[in-house]
């Protein structure tokens, strides 16, 4: 399928794009699903209908609900700004090696101090987020096991 990386991209992990091809790796048929958190039943159960599919859609219909449901990810693009400024700090850092400038040695160090302060906070909630996920997940799987008895 053209575009088919940039659509994938688009989408995200919010949604199952299944694409099925012939062996000369062209496109058979593709179908796209919504995706649930930790593995909700929803997503295996038959109430899990299509939303679009080669059957009934094109590829240009595809691209065009990718391109409207596409979210940007605050955290990789928090971490990408975050990680641009500690380059910047460090950079004036070494440059102050060579200036020994006081007020630039406080702005180091209070960004310095922010950086490992906001190190700690990221630290913590994802360590708790970790936990909630794991836990869900295990329910979620419980449930559905206790569906298919």
């Amino acid at each position: 399928m053209r575009r088919e990386k940039e659509i994938r991209k688009l989408l995200g992990d919010r949604f199952h794009l299944m694409i099925e091809y012939t062996e000369n790796w062209e496109t058979e048929q593709w179908v796209l699903f919504k995706k649930y958190e930790n593995c909700d039943p929803i997503y295996w159960s038959k109430d899990n209908k299509a939303i679009l599919s080669s059957d009934k859609n094109t590829v240009d219909e595809l691209y065009q609900f990718a391109q409207a449901h596409h979210k940007i990810d605050y955290f990789k693009t928090n971490n990408i700004v975050r990680t641009i400024l500690i380059i910047v700090i460090f950079l004036i850092s070494i440059i102050n090696i060579f200036l020994e400038n006081e007020p630039i040695s406080i702005l180091v160090l209070v960004s310095d101090l922010w950086y490992f302060i906001w190190l700690i906070v990221d630290w913590i909630i994802l360590g708790k987020n970790y936990k909630v996920d794991f836990l869900e997940a295990r329910e979620n799987i419980k449930r559905g096991r206790n569906n298919n008895e």
